[in-house]
Parts: C-alpha cells; sequence; structure tokens
C-alpha cells in the first residue's frame, strides 16, 4: 500500500512538512501524514503547483491519491483541470472525479438534482438577458439568486421586487455581475425561489457508513441560511440520515457535505447545495458522530476530523 498526499497550497511545499499550520488546507494532509506513519503505511508528498506535478504522481503509482480542495478561484480553476486530467489515468483519488465535479458549483449541482430526483428549491439558470427578463416578469416574489461559485452567503441577495429584479438583470449581463467572495461572475443569473427557514442542517455523510450533524440558526437580523450563526450538535431528523445516505449510493460519491432546508409548505426537506470540504469551524466543537449499524445510525462519542473518517475508509477498509 503506497498512499500520495497532495498538498494544496502554494504557500507550502512538502520541504516545509514539519512546521505546525492552522490552514484547513494542510491541516488535511497533516492528519493524513499522521495517520500513514501511526499505521506504518508507505506515503509520500506531491505539491500540486510543481510543473511536474502530474508526472511525477503517476510515476509513484499509488493506490490512493487523498486530495483536500480549496474553494478559491484560482485553486479551483487548477484542481479542476488536473483532476480531470488525473481521471482518465486510472489511479484512485480521493474523493473521485464523481464527487468533486460537482465543488463549488451550484448551476452544476443544480442541474444534477433536477435530474435524479434529488430534491431542491425550484431553481432557473439563465445564459442570455431575453429569458432572465421573461422569468422575472413572471415569477413569485421574493426570489433568492446567487453566484455559482462561492460560500458562506456571499452572493446571496434576495429580491423582493420587480425593480430589484431589473437591477440584478443589468448588473449580471451588462456590468460587473455578482460576487463570489472571490471573485466577480457575469452573463449567468441563477434564480431561486425563496423558502422561509430557522436555518440549515449541515450533513457530513461519508460513503454510507459514517455521518456527522449540526443545526446552524440564521445568522441575527439575515434571512439566509448562510453558515455564520449560533450552532447546535444536534442529531437530526432520523430521514436525514437515510437521505443523503442514498444520494451518495445512487451518485457514487465518495462523501458529501449537504445543507438542508425544512419546507413546510411542501412538508419535505430540501437539499440547498453540497460540497465535498469544508472549514474547521464545522467540527471543532462536535462531541459525536454516528455510525451505520445494520439498519440503525448509532450515536459514538469522540470527535474526529474529517480526514480521520476518510482515511479510516478509504485506506484502510477500502479494498486496494
Amino acid at each position: 500500500m503506497k498512499i500520495a498526499i497532495v498538498i494544496n497550497d502554494k504557500r507550502r511545499t512538502p520541504k516545509k512538512q514539519d512546521r505546525t499550520d492552522k490552514k484547513a488546507g494542510y491541516l488535511w494532509a497533516r492528519v493524513w501524514r499522521e495517520m500513514c506513519i501511526k499505521n506504518s503505511i508507505e506515503f509520500k508528498e506531491f505539491d500540486s503547483f510543481d510543473p511536474d506535478f502530474i508526472e511525477r504522481l503517476i510515476a509513484y503509482e499509488p493506490n490512493r491519491v487523498l486530495w483536500r480542495s480549496i474553494g478559491n478561484t484560482h485553486m479551483k480553476f487548477k484542481d479542476e483541470m488536473q483532476r480531470q486530467a488525473l481521471d482518465r489515468t486510472g489511479l484512485r483519488i480521493v474523493p473521485n472525479w464523481r464527487t468533486h465535479y460537482f465543488y463549488d458549483h451550484k448551476i452544476r449541482q443544480s442541474y444534477a438534482f433536477k435530474l435524479h430526483g434529488i430534491p431542491h428549491p425550484e431553481t432557473q439558470v439563465f445564459f442570455n438577458e431575453p429569458y432572465a427578463l421573461s422569468y422575472i416578469e413572471k415569477t413569485k416574489y421574493p426570489f433568492v439568486v446567487k453566484a455559482d461559485g462561492g460560500a458562506g452567503g456571499k452572493s446571496f441577495k434576495l429580491i423582493e421586487t420587480k425593480e430589484q429584479a431589473q437591477n440584478i438583470v443589468e448588473n449580471v449581463f451588462h456590468r460587473k455581475g455578482k460576487w463570489t467572495g472571490r471573485e466577480w461572475e457575469r452573463q449567468v443569473l441563477y434564480a431561486q425561489e425563496y423558502i422561509p427557514a430557522p436555518g440549515v442542517w449541515r450533513i457530513w455523510m461519508f460513503k454510507d457508513k459514517i455521518a456527522t450533524s449540526q443545526f446552524i440558526h440564521n445568522a441575527q437580523g439575515t434571512v439566509k441560511a448562510s453558515g455564520h450563526g449560533r450552532i447546535e450538535y444536534l442529531p437530526p431528523p432520523d430521514e436525514l440520515f437515510n437521505m443523503t445516505m442514498r444520494i451518495n449510493q445512487g451518485m457514487g460519491w465518495d462523501w458529501c457535505m449537504y445543507d438542508i432546508i425544512w419546507c413546510k409548505k411542501r412538508k419535505k426537506h430540501l437539499v440547498l447545495e453540497i460540497t465535498d470540504t469544508v472549514s474547521d469551524r464545522d467540527w471543532q466543537e462536535r462531541k459525536a458522530f454516528y455510525c451505520r449499524e445494520g439498519e440503525k445510525w448509532i450515536e459514538k462519542e469522540g470527535n474526529p476530523p474529517p480526514p480521520e473518517f476518510i482515511f479510516n475508509l478509504f485506506v484502510l477498509k477500502e479494498t486496494p
């Protein structure tokens, strides 16, 4: 067994592996390195900014490639180019391309949700002005607009009047566009029905074996489920673990973090968006996690970070 660990931070290289770093991208690599050492597994770290990164990674012939992404614009572009190329090589990259393909792309996600019957707020995507203008003439107000990329609710805007809608269409197709928190996004309008909710359930589902949960209340004074409010580490409604487990299985995802709201009008939970990575904040105060045993989810005490779950499932337990 040989493990390749991708160092995905342009400020760090494998030569600096001994320094303590609180940045999430390097933290995951450090956890994986320590677990390789603990389990006497051969490993090597690879700098994803090295111009010869892909050739060196393939030459190493690893059984697993562990790779944690970071969401700023140039990193996302780099990762997608590299991962899509490597997907053709037969290397077992964790997470697989089927999982990572949707990372930080709300449009790709909304198309997939619709095609595969995954419950999701009604969403429309417009790539030209005439269709967008037609939509704002007949849609129900208020509605929400977001950017395709970005996180933390930075691009969220509640549109309550036709005048606001006209302004946003003008801005998207003729001016700067929408700010994602990292870049200006133009020539596309992502419009979604507004569903009032006090907060969002955040469910991590690792394969169909391990899960964690938390409820994030909306920050005071805002209507958006942005992840910035008070966090409670609560057991979710039983259906959420089973729903996200079935989605992982059906889509062939290695793991996924789901943001889910309750729609009172439809009396059902809806998936807002997904991601294959998350910040440190999402597990630091957690006291328990859940394991699938038979047909039940059993609560376990402890606070392992996501990279530890990943290593256990995809290195120690998955057949090479």
